[in-house]
């Protein structure tokens, strides 16, 4: 059939009208809402139980690391110290072949081949303490001494062996228990040992002695210090003068003074100098005249002549 309708009234034809449907909404049991919430919570829960454990794990390593880093710097402490065990006993070695070698007369070549490994063990400040701890003051003494025939070390030792040892924090304790300061001594005072070698060997010496001395110098305020020529004591000490010693000083000589007019008020007139030195001079004086004058003569004759003799040709010349 035809969608249009015929209308009596108008006699016209027109399209029917339809009214908008609504939208139908979707239909929701009560069963599925349920388990949707429930599968929500579920993973909620497995969300937090996955960050649990990622956190439990996480503690665990790091514990884990702490661990390993204390294990690690126990091990590197026993590593140290056998190295600086082995050191010194390889020194030690080389010292008694050295006085053996010597006794036989054979050349002692033991520590110069070693040198080269102790320096390089030396220059490490990490080793230092340890180094002093197990008494290597002791096998630097012993490295440094002289020989039973009374010679002393070779120069690369002496030298090589000073230089470091400026470094290496050594406390009194160390010399005392090691003699090393007189090792360092003899070496100083040899008469035939190089400037470098001595000049090395004084600045330990100087270093120790402020320290066996508790004597605390700061170099800064010695800037401008002069040394006497005729004294070891330097010139600002020399001159030192403090407040309380001049006010308790009776010389007068210690203050700076205006000086006093003269008095010129003589209860005798001093005799006068010049009569007596005219007096003196009289006599002299007038021989003094009479020889000018018979010089003046002698010159005058003797121009005469010169000019008597002259001739206008220039016969007599010659």
């Amino acid at each position: 059939m035809s969608d249009l309708s015929s209308d009596s009234d108008s006699g016209s034809l027109s399209p029917k009208h339809e009214e908008p449907r609504e939208p139908k909404e979707p239909y929701i049991s009560s069963d599925s809402s349920n388990e949707s919430s429930e599968e929500s919570q579920e993973e909620a829960e497995k969300q937090i139980q996955s960050e649990a454990e990622e956190e439990v794990e996480f503690i665990a390593n790091l514990t884990k690391k702490k661990g390993l880093k204390r294990k690690r710097s126990f091990d590197d402490n026993e590593q140290v110290e056998n190295l600086v065990d082995t050191i010194l006993k390889e020194m030690m070695q080389a010292v008694d072949e050295d006085i053996s070698a010597n006794q036989d007369g054979h050349p002692a070549l033991s520590k110069l081949k070693m040198l080269d490994k102790v320096i390089k063990f030396l220059t490490v400040s990490k080793y230092h303490d340890l180094f002093l701890e197990m008494n290597g003051s002791l096998v630097l003494s012993k490295w440094l001494a002289q020989s039973p025939d009374g010679s002393f070390p070779s120069t690369p030792i002496k030298e090589g062996l000073l230089q470091v040892m400026q470094d290496i924090p050594i406390q009194t304790k160390n010399l005392e228990e090691s003699g090393l300061g007189k090792s360092v001594m003899a070496i100083y005072q040899n008469p035939n040992e190089t400037l470098r070698v001595k000049k090395l060997a004084k600045h330990l010496i100087d270093k120790w002695s402020r320290m066996i001395y508790e004597i605390d110098i700061d170099y800064a305020s010695l800037g401008g210090v002069e040394e006497n020529e005729d004294s070891d004591v330097p010139v600002t000490q020399q001159n030192k003068v403090t407040l309380n010693k001049i006010l308790h000083n009776n010389d007068t000589s210690a203050f700076t003074r205006i000086p006093d007019k003269g008095l010129f008020d003589f209860k005798y007139r001093p005799p006068p100098r010049a009569s007596e030195e005219m007096g003196h001079s009289q006599p002299h004086t007038s021989e003094t005249i009479s020889r000018l004058k018979k010089r003046l003569q002698m010159k005058k004759k003797g121009k005469k002549r010169a000019t008597g003799n002259m001739s206008v040709d220039g016969r007599s010349l010659y």
